[in-house]
């Protein structure tokens, strides 16, 4: 929703730099969160990333509830230009469209089997007899693969 409001003309791309926050937390986190696993217990780390998550949601809704208008009086509008006429669609719509449908249909089955490797990545390492140190490089790696992915579909999003 925030990429929406600040961004019209370039929207593909900033939706594609967003979306690689995800593939940034999880090369960031696990080493991280593996490391706190070996002093500490899972609840205990599990509690932590609560408060974490806890600690970042009222930035969150700032910056949910922040237009560009907020920034530029002279400029209400995303990037600074008028709003193209919007006709109205009802959900049903939408979600019944060949556009949405060709998106869905495209971004859903990779989607879902990223879901199944990185939640199954952990036990199937263990399995191995790999440490949950060296399952957690897995994990980084393996979300450092997906970025170039996410901002090439935010750059084609932007020429179709």
């Amino acid at each position: 929703a925030i990429v929406a409001q600040w961004f019209s003309r370039k929207s593909g791309m900033a939706f594609g730099v967003v979306a690689t926050g995800t593939s940034l937390g999880g090369l960031v986190m696990p080493p991280i969160i593996a490391a706190l696993l070996d002093l500490y217990s899972w609840r205990s780390v599990s509690l932590a990333c609560a408060v974490g998550v806890l600690a970042i949601t009222p930035l969150a809704l700032l910056l949910r509830s922040s237009r560009p208008k907020a920034l530029d009086p002279m400029s209400a509008q995303p990037d600074g230009i008028p709003p193209p006429a919007i006709r109205r669609l009802h959900t049903l719509h939408i979600l019944l469209s060949p556009p949405f449908l060709i998106a869905a249909g495209m971004f859903l089955p990779p989607a879902v089997v990223t879901a199944g490797i990185m939640q199954n990545l952990t036990p199937i390492a263990a399995d191995a007899g790999i440490a949950a140190t060296g399952a957690a490089f897995l994990m980084s790696v393996l979300s450092l693969a997906m970025i170039p992915g996410k901002l090439l579909f935010g750059l084609m999003s932007d020429r179709c």
